[in-house]
């Protein structure tokens, strides 16, 4: 089990090479540009609020079993979250892990308070094939 883990954790994600206008940009440069683009695309001014839910106790609490199969249609070989945990090792994990999971969904429920990493994402782009990398595409 733990040569698996070992093997799962040690695949490197590949760099983002990003061309602007004065070369290839660095990381907090590819950060900056690839930010810009992706809020030109996606910010719209018109878009309405999503509305404010009251945190409240729920009738029937998620249990380590829903969670487990939910896991259970997890994809695999997809790329981590911010959590660098792949699925393979979710869906293989004993039932405290789902539990524990369960506990955090009640309670983000019951008290509206979330660990920061579950509005956290990583953005990946997949270009197309034979064409240029990054927002600079002219």
């Amino acid at each position: 089990m733990l040569k698996a883990i070992r093997a799962l954790k040690s695949i490197k994600p590949q760099k983002l090479i990003v061309e602007g206008e004065k070369g290839i940009a660095i990381s907090e440069q590819q950060a900056e540009i690839v930010s810009k683009h992706f809020q030109k695309i996606f910010h719209q001014d018109d878009q309405e609020e999503i509305p404010y839910i009251q945190p409240q106790y729920m009738k029937h609490l998620f249990t380590a079993k829903e969670v487990q199969e939910a896991a259970k249609t997890l994809g695999n070989n997809k790329s981590t979250g911010c959590d660098d945990l792949k699925a393979e090792l979710i869906k293989c994990s004993p039932i405290i892990v789902f539990q524990e999971i369960a506990d955090i969904l009640n309670h983000m429920a019951r008290t509206g308070e979330h660990p920061t990493e579950i509005k956290q994402g990583i953005l990946v782009p997949l270009p197309k094939p034979g064409k240029k990398q990054g927002p600079h595409r002219t």
